[in-house]
């Protein structure tokens, strides 16, 4: 009897330290229930995604689906039901239901991926590409970090082609009937565990120059290396407002790229791809009865300067090694509305509005409060649903469609 009562007292002292494990890491280290997993026909995709069913959400809701990287993910906030698309399904109330598919380090290409293989069958009234300057990077690439993702590529017949993370052609039909799902990621401990366990045995440590050599894979999509001390050092000198840099931005890949003024051959085969795969995804889109919108997320060159947020002022030449670099923050925005313009979606640019109410109420150090994290918090979250769901009053499509049960806002 005594021996079952210790194996009972043992059972239970194990059972009260998973339980006060998983309610410590959900309130002091929420970032393990956001953690990616590897993807064989993505890349990587979050938890979030991996448990996203198209097919158990009924009703006859209208239906928005919101699809980015990490900014979406829930990156820098504390819970993720603060992102702004949450708060904006708050303040929609009955009228509609809002989704997000979104992972830390997707580019264009995997969000397209993406509304293919989850997304379509979700059959959504709205779809909104949450694009951030990064993506512009992201698309020319065939790892996403050091896993390999699928990547498009433009042909000699100006076509775009798609191909696995080894340059071997891909079809869609090989993405959209490759389901992955996950039931484990649940648990924060079960991903705590999981990570310290990679981690320790050094899957995180390997270099991509390690791997096998990508020999069907163009060479410009070997450029992109996710490595953050590398941009660090040399962003540095962006930040100390140098005349002068060291390095040639035009001759790298980088989330600098989306800045560059100037039609160098790289940015201006990365502006012509992203145009490519934007087109489409308005294809697909519109091909399931549903309306495309392009949305520039506020992010900031600098995220001690005011300026350098995506759409503001900042403009700045730089003498490179290689000859003069002109990067300003309004670049990602002038021309994402051009490429709307051609190719039909709409665009929509909240930054203007964004950055006023940063200067009016001196918000900039509370949105970015560290200099290193690029994502705004939970605050930059709340005032960005507040800007969106005016917009939605203001839009006569998504008054149109049924979204917003009220008269469009007179401007």
């Amino acid at each position: 009897m005594i021996k079952w009562s210790n194996y009972i007292i043992l059972l239970m002292s194990i059972l009260i330290c998973v339980f006060s494990g998983e309610i410590f890491l959900r309130i002091y280290r929420p970032e393990f229930g956001r953690l990616q997993w590897e993807d064989p026909f993505l890349g990587s995709s979050s938890s979030e995604y991996q448990r996203f069913n198209p097919n158990q959400f009924k009703g006859d809701k209208k239906r928005i689906l919101f699809l980015g990287d990490s900014f979406l993910a829930g990156s820098a906030v504390k819970s993720l039901s603060n992102r702004f698309p949450v708060l904006l399904n708050n303040k929609l109330g009955d009228s509609a239901e809002i989704q997000i598919l979104a992972t830390g380090g997707w580019g264009t290409d995997q969000e397209l991926l993406g509304f293919l293989q989850k997304g379509k069958a979700w059959k959504p009234d709205i779809v909104v590409i949450a694009f951030v300057d990064n993506d512009i990077a992201n698309i020319l690439s065939n790892r996403q970090g050091d896993v390999r993702k699928p990547f498009f590529a433009i042909d000699e017949q100006d076509n775009l082609k798609l191909f696995d993370g080894f340059g071997h052609p891909l079809s869609y039909e090989t993405i959209m009937e490759n389901i992955q799902t996950s039931r484990w990621n649940l648990s924060y401990l079960f991903n705590f565990i999981w990570f310290h366990e990679k981690l320790f045995i050094g899957e995180y440590l390997t270099s991509p120059e390690d791997n096998d050599i990508d020999n069907n894979v163009d060479l410009r999509y070997l450029l992109f290396r996710n490595k953050r001390e590398i941009q660090k050092a040399k962003f540095d000198e962006i930040y100390n407002n140098q005349d002068k840099l060291s390095w040639s931005p035009e001759r790298m890949v980088l989330n600098i790229s989306a800045y560059i003024h100037e039609d160098f051959p790289l940015n201006t085969y990365q502006w012509s791809l992203l145009e490519k795969i934007l087109l489409k995804f308005n294809d697909e889109v519109r091909g399931s009865n549903a309306e495309l919108y392009l949305m520039l997320l506020p992010n900031a060159i600098d995220q001690e300067r005011l300026e350098t947020i995506s759409g503001g002022t900042y403009e700045k030449i730089f003498q490179t090694p290689t000859g003069r670099v002109t990067l300003r923050s309004a670049e990602p925005r002038d021309r994402l509305a051009i490429i709307c313009k051609k190719t039909g979606i709409v665009f929509y640019d909240p930054t203007p509005l964004f950055i006023d109410k940063i200067k009016k109420h001196n918000l900039m150090k509370s949105i970015w409060p560290k200099r290193t994290e690029g994502h705004f918090n939970d605050l930059g979250h709340k005032i960005l649903a507040e800007i969106i769901y005016d917009f939605f009053k203001a839009d006569s499509r998504i008054v149109k469609i049924g979204i917003m049960r009220t008269k469009p806002v007179t401007r």
